[in-house]
């Protein structure tokens, strides 16, 4: 008799949609959906960005900047909408009511790194914070404090580098023709 590995967690449905974890608390706060985009970072094919933050500001249509909360030693890993991870902030912003079009990460100057579409990763000195703009921009109403999720537009990873050698080794030699060419002697 043939022994059949049975994996019942592929078939089985889990009792909450998927985007509960994202969007659901047991808090009924207002829960902001924010994607954040930096052009130059799109330009250099930045697909993945490590950084050591020191603390996180808003800044309002006004040029303003307002200081959310103080991330003293927390290192993080942001990663593109294309992976389907986000982060998430654990309470509230504090954010004054008003339009805020961008968000500031002020940095550490060691510890931070760009992953490149290719795959190649390159330490970086040369900045204190980075900005990301807010598509859409985010209206705060007052007596609203909302939660964030941050959703990155970053530059998927190539797959087509990394899989060169393979394809390499599929690939048939010489020149291909076809059967007419070949039946002439061309």
């Amino acid at each position: 008799m043939k022994k059949t590995n049975f994996y019942p967690n592929a078939w089985h449905i889990p009792p909450y949609p998927y985007n509960m974890m994202a969007n659901g608390n047991a808090e009924d706060v207002q829960t902001k959906d924010l994607v954040l985009s930096n052009p130059t970072l799109l330009e250099k094919n930045v697909s993945e960005i490590e950084l050591n933050l020191v603390r996180l500001s808003a800044i309002d249509n006004n040029g303003m900047e307002h200081f959310i909360q103080d991330f003293a030693g927390q290192e993080l890993v942001l990663k593109g909408m294309h992976t389907g991870l986000f982060i998430r902030t654990k309470s509230t912003m504090a954010l004054a009511p008003g339009k805020y079009k961008r968000f500031r990460f002020y940095v550490q100057e060691m510890g931070n790194a760009f992953t490149f579409a290719d795959g190649q990763t390159e330490a970086v000195y040369r900045f204190d914070h980075l900005d990301f703009e807010i598509e859409g921009s985010l209206t705060v109403r007052p007596g609203e404090t909302p939660k964030a999720i941050f959703r990155f537009e970053l530059v998927p990873f190539a797959t087509r580098p990394l899989l060169a050698p393979i394809w390499q080794l599929f690939r048939k030699s010489g020149h291909i023709t076809t059967k007419m060419a070949n039946s002439l002697g061309l």
